[in-house]
């Protein structure tokens, strides 16, 4: 039947005039017999789920009995005076309401400011981002998408009055803006999505006035304020280098404080007449500290000594401390400093919540691990103990049933990072089916943190494990490195060896494995499954990046341009061949293929939707299995990142777990 889709096409990259077959090429024009192929397959896909509807039912319910659907979030101030501010702001959830309410107390009197379940009435799709509050606790901001594109319209409220402020500034990619006084400095995007531009918007005069241009395609921008309010940051990035211009809110200059470099990453954050350096400088490849005076920005001064075991992740300024996070073998630690105190907070997995104002002497740390839930502590740096005020709330769990630790994998001259979980008292070893998730790129790290979702796997004998392969963040600036451009082969045979150790140490057993990633992580689970099908006997790739050649051929896409550093340019022969060699789409042929479930957003703006579909139906067309399942989903109300309505999410879950239960032949009874 799908033969009826295939047109001839070839794909001319620049490098040699080197030609590609693709026969779904034009799947990238939303004509109405593409809009007929994704409806057909959608419901193809619910045709041949639906005998797992009662196991889909019952995991929603299982995983609602673990939901505490009433609860708060942790009141924090958002007013300049910090903890004695006259209000504390939270989120508050009801049961049966999809979304939050935004409140704030004096005391204990609450005041709800806004309810996203009243302006999502109605709404296919509904995202609400950057809720903020300014400084004074007058107004409040907030960006609303309401189809996927991550295109947010800015609203304005007047607190006391409930009066929406009309303003003049246009939709915002991703709702980045600063809220300070009585301006909104917010970036605009170009038609590819890329942050180009800064602005800065008076609510008094309604002027916009642009303080900033970056022509160069590979850069992006960024913006934040020095916790003392005193300088807004404007960074100007690349993959590999960035350069930081500070702009002072009261006198409005702007200053360039150290021009971009090649190769040279750089962050800087300001206390007591210094600015704080974050740098790569001098081959810190995992990033040191440094400090200049504000008046001399030229001389340098070292501050943290470089430590190739450490890695810098970041550095928060207040009037007495320097917090600095910073991980050792992927896992997370608090230093604080100043120039007469030097100690590393004794915890682990933490990192800095909240730090109330900018002269505060207490602070609030975030802990996690991947068996206990969230929760904060209320830290005292003036006499070094903590408390733990907030855990967030979990019906039904007791984390002593479930066994969790890291273990290394020997993979040829690197030891890769594993985080495993599973239920103590259904480990039978050699007999357990096996979840193995990864994402591996950009230097993001998947952290081990808690996730109530999987608790349905592991409460039916599943181990849970997430593979910290090259090209992610978990052990460092090197090991991202380590899988990036013509290192990108590390993040596959990586995953691979995590999964043959798996099997080989009776974890699990042979096809006993489903792997997931998203986004990047759909390449590295595609990637995996083409050049490995033999290995694995369920794939879930979310919004998968497999299209890799074709994507970065086309520098109309947004962000295509700067994704060169990631991943090379094809128009480069060396780039080309390279890429060929692990691009899942290019790579599929004639095999026996795994079940998958391949999903993807109409509206996605970061992996388009033709992706997922042009892979999937590649495989079907390839696939010479009669015995498995290649299922495409292809939601038309959503981009990347699916549905914010907890409960809709909660289904997305549900159902992916009942296509994994499907394939593994597991009856599912609802726990009780």
């Amino acid at each position: 039947m799908y033969n009826n889709y295939k047109k001839l096409n070839y794909q001319i990259f620049n490098s040699g005039n080197t030609l590609l077959l693709d026969n779904y090429h034009h799947f990238k024009n939303k004509t109405d017999d593409i809009l007929n192929l994704i409806n057909s397959e959608n419901t193809l896909t619910n045709n041949l789920m639906s005998d797992m509807e009662t196991t889909q039912n019952n995991i929603y319910n299982e995983l609602k009995n673990y939901l505490v659907e009433s609860y708060s979030t942790h009141p924090i101030p958002m007013n300049l005076n910090g903890w004695s501010s006259k209000y504390k702001y939270y989120k508050r959830f009801e049961e049966g309401k999809s979304y939050p309410i935004y409140c704030r107390k004096n005391d204990n009197n609450e005041e709800i400011l806004l309810d996203e379940n009243l302006l999502s009435e109605s709404k296919s799709f509904f995202s609400l981002s950057n809720f903020t509050v300014s400084k004074d606790d007058k107004l409040m901001c907030y960006g609303l998408d309401l189809k996927g594109d991550e295109l947010y319209e800015l609203k304005l409220i007047n607190i006391e009055t409930k009066e929406e402020i009309k303003h003049n500034i246009p939709k915002i990619q991703y709702s980045v803006y600063e809220l300070i006084g009585n301006v909104v400095y917010y970036l605009k995007s170009n038609e590819k999505n890329r942050l180009f531009e800064l602005y800065k918007y008076d609510l008094t005069t309604n002027v916009n006035e642009k303080l900033y241009e970056e022509k160069n395609e590979k850069y992006e921008l960024s913006i934040s304020v020095s916790n003392n309010n005193k300088y807004l940051f404007l960074n100007i990035y690349s993959f590999d280098n960035n350069e930081v211009h500070y702009i002072n809110l009261l006198t409005n200059e702007m200053k360039l404080f150290l021009e971009r470099k090649k190769n040279h990453l750089y962050d800087i954050s300001y206390s007591n007449n210094r600015f704080y350096i974050v740098t790569n400088k001098d081959d810190s490849t995992n990033f040191k500290v440094m400090y200049c005076k504000e008046s001399d920005t030229t001389n340098w001064q070292e501050y943290i000594k470089y430590d190739e075991n450490i890695t810098i992740t970041n550095l928060i300024e207040l009037k007495n401390y320097l917090l600095i996070e910073f991980k050792n073998k992927g896992i997370n630690y608090v230093r604080i400093k100043n120039d007469n105190l030097d100690l590393v907070i004794n915890m682990k997995n933490i990192y800095v919540y909240e730090i109330g104002s900018y002269d505060s002497n207490t602070i609030l740390l975030g802990y996690n691990s991947l068996n206990t839930p969230f929760s904060l502590y209320e830290y005292n740096l003036l006499e070094n103990n903590n408390k733990l005020v907030y855990t967030k709330p979990i019906n039904n769990y007791n984390k002593d049933e479930y066994f969790a630790d890291t273990i290394y994998v020997k993979n040829y001259e690197v030891d890769v990072p594993i985080s495993i979980i599973y239920k103590k008292e259904l480990f039978n070893e050699g007999k357990n089916p096996l979840y193995l998730y990864g994402y591996g790129a950009y230097g993001v790290t998947i952290e081990q943190e808690f996730n109530f979702r999987i608790l349905p796997l592991l409460n039916k004998g599943f181990v849970y494990v997430i593979a910290h392969v090259r090209g992610g963040g978990f052990l460092g600036k090197s090991w991202y490195d380590d899988g990036k451009l013509l290192n990108k082969m590390n993040s596959f045979k990586d995953f691979i060896k995590c999964a043959e150790f798996l099997i080989e140490e009776k974890y699990t057993y042979e096809s006993g494995i489903t792997i997931e990633g998203r986004s990047a992580g759909g390449l590295l689970v595609g990637a995996c499954s083409v050049m490995r099908p033999d290995l694995f006997n369920g794939v879930i790739a979310g919004v998968p990046f497999v299209d890799v050649l074709n994507t970065l051929n086309d520098t109309s896409l947004p962000l295509t341009v700067q994704e060169y550093d990631q991943w090379g340019d094809p128009n480069d022969g060396v780039f080309f061949r390279y890429i060929k060699k692990y691009c899942p789409y290019y790579n599929i042929k004639k095999n026996n293929y795994p079940n998958f479930l391949i999903t993807g957003g109409i509206t996605d703006p970061r992996v388009s939707y033709w992706e997922p579909l042009k892979f999937g139906i590649k495989l079907k067309e390839y696939n010479v299995r009669n015995d498995n399942l290649i299922l495409i989903k292809i939601d038309n109300d959503s981009g990347h990142f699916g549905n914010f309505d907890r409960y809709k999410y909660l289904e997305e879950v549900a159902f992916k777990y009942s296509f994994v239960l499907k394939i593994y032949n597991i009856i599912y009874e609802l726990s009780e």
